[in-house]
């Protein structure tokens, strides 16, 4: 296939740097890849076979690597055994040269290697730092919308990326063996003849890995509030009552118990409680996050009298009506 025009020619100063197997081991060896042999393959390598035709963009998380080696378990690829080692971009339907075109000039620092698969797309390996790593393989992964925002910063048009990339333990083509295919019964053609090879078009050994910190912060915090929503949805739907005129309560006494509780106990939800009935702390919905108000509505309106909300929406309300949705008014008559 003629390489397309734009592309650091890699291969064609270094024709055979991949083609050794030793140079491949090295590859994944330094930037912290598995191997697999085909894309059905469920246990990886730590080491480059000479027909390994994948690399695993991650390794194992120090914890599963102990085990797999003590004989406690075996080696298996599903991503909570994984640490992310790198970003994997591709895109299929779309013209090779449109892909080169896609990538952003100043994106190549960030960029570790770029190798054609031997079909009709190029496989773009962006490293991620270890100190990212934690953060994107933790449960509830951000990964995939990290992986998104981080591509904003890398390639004009993110439309045509394909998001089946954005998954921990990715999949992308080896550098350097050939492509070896499978016939009409589904076998593999082990006989490279004949078999386009998986060129590496783009190597940079001195990549930066991209830095994402500003990325991983912002999802953390999407995260945070998409998992209070659903918290205060739940609590709100599963106590719903109501609430009672002539209930006379406590109200210090209720605070009092609302402080103790959090310090044995904390929750942000309590924490936003105190700050408004206690401290007379009140920032706006922006500044806090759009469903905090509502979440510590909740948590007083299961745990405490009647006086002790009403005095919470009262203060909230008096400082920023449209903190707490329209419904709390008719919920509160």
């Amino acid at each position: 296939m003629e390489l397309p025009t734009k592309v650091p020619n890699y291969m064609a100063d270094h024709p055979d740097h991949f083609r050794r197997c030793e140079a491949r081991t090295e590859f994944c060896n330094r930037h912290g890849f598995l191997t697999c042999f085909d894309k059905y393959s469920k246990h990886p390598k730590h080491i480059a076979y000479p027909n390994s035709q994948f690399i695993v963009t991650a390794t194992y998380k120090p914890e599963v690597w102990q085990r797999i080696k003590a004989g406690e378990m075996e080696a298996d690829r599903k991503s909570e055994n994984l640490l992310p080692t790198a970003f994997v971009y591709e895109c299929d339907g779309v013209p090779l040269q449109r892909q080169i075109d896609n990538i952003r000039p100043d994106a190549y620092g960030n960029i570790l290697s770029a190798t054609f698969s031997g079909d009709k797309s190029l496989h773009v390996l962006v490293p991620i730092a270890p100190r990212f790593r934690e953060a994107l393989a933790r449960p509830h992964s951000i990964f995939k919308e990290v992986w998104g925002q981080a591509a904003k910063r890398l390639f004009h048009d993110t439309s045509i990326l394909d998001e089946a990339c954005a998954t921990i333990g990715r999949l992308s083509r080896m550098p350097g063996v050939a492509r070896l295919n499978r016939d009409e019964k589904g076998w593999l053609i082990l006989d490279p003849e004949g078999c386009p090879v998986q060129e590496c078009y783009f190597l940079n050994a001195g990549v930066e890995p991209i830095d994402i910190g500003a990325e991983i912060d912002a999802a953390l915090a999407m995260e945070r509030q998409e998992q209070m929503a659903r918290e205060a949805q739940s609590v709100f739907k599963k106590y719903r009552r109501p609430l009672n005129d002539d209930d006379d309560e406590n109200i210090e006494s209720e605070i009092r118990h609302l402080e103790n509780s959090n310090r044995r106990f904390p929750s942000e939800a309590k924490r936003i409680a105190i700050d408004v009935l206690v401290h007379g702390i009140i920032p706006s919905s922006k500044q806090l996050g759009g469903n905090s108000y509502y979440a510590a509505l909740c948590y007083l309106k299961h745990h405490f009298g009647e006086g002790l909300v009403r005095l919470f929406v009262e203060k909230v309300k008096a400082e920023h009506p449209s903190c707490l949705p329209r419904r709390v008014d008719e919920y509160l008559r």
